[in-house]
């Protein structure tokens, strides 16, 4: 993650292409298959989902450091991080219904009921459960959006655009999804009502 960050026009710090780089691989130019090809084509099994997470982490991670501070915060803001990651493509397919489905992405999922992407936890289900590593993206995600409104509260209007564009996921798991009990969707909330809190 660090080969990303270069200095350009005095900033000495660019997210952009950290974020980006997520966008990339969807359109078929990176090492992975894209979001909307892995819906359309196959399960997201454990491995490639894994790799998917582990590429996001590592960005969020980055972020997440800079953003502790007043200063790294509002340069984050001013690359555009809120709108980079409202609209990056594997958070969407992480969290976000599929194109013509109603049903969200679960936080777990079961070995053996269906794909990763759309089972929910169920009674009966067989085999051991295992979180979904682009769930705790998500949940990171949502840590970075806190952090960054934690440390400089006047970028809550530049926040709105990330929280407009997950505004379905988040009713989902407030409404609904803290039903389950379980404590992925309990992390989940809790981030969640950290970002809301510092909106208000």
């Amino acid at each position: 993650a660090s080969g990303a960050v270069s200095g350009t026009s005095g900033s000495g710090f660019v997210c952009r292409p950290l974020v980006s780089s997520w966008s990339n691989t969807s359109s078929g130019t990176g090492g992975f298959m894209g979001p909307s090809k892995l819906r359309q084509n196959a399960a997201w099994d454990r491995a490639m989902e894994a790799a998917w997470a582990c590429q996001l982490d590592g960005a969020l991670g980055v972020l997440l450091t800079i953003g502790q501070s007043a200063e790294g915060a509002v340069l984050l803001a001013e690359q555009q991080a809120f709108l980079l990651l409202a609209y990056c493509p594997l958070l969407h397919a992480a969290v976000l219904p599929a194109e013509g489905s109603g049903q969200f992405p679960a936080a777990y999922t079961w070995p053996g009921v269906g794909t990763a992407a759309t089972v929910e936890p169920g009674v009966g289900a067989a085999g051991v459960p295992w979180r979904r590593p682009l769930h705790a993206s998500w949940c990171r995600a949502l840590l970075l959006v806190a952090t960054l409104l934690a440390s400089a509260p006047q970028l809550a209007p530049q926040a709105r655009v990330f929280l407009e564009a997950y505004a379905p996921r988040l009713r989902h798991v407030l409404v609904s999804g803290l039903q389950s009990g379980h404590m992925a969707v309990l992390e989940e909330a809790t981030v969640a009502c950290r970002a809301l809190a510092s909106m208000a």
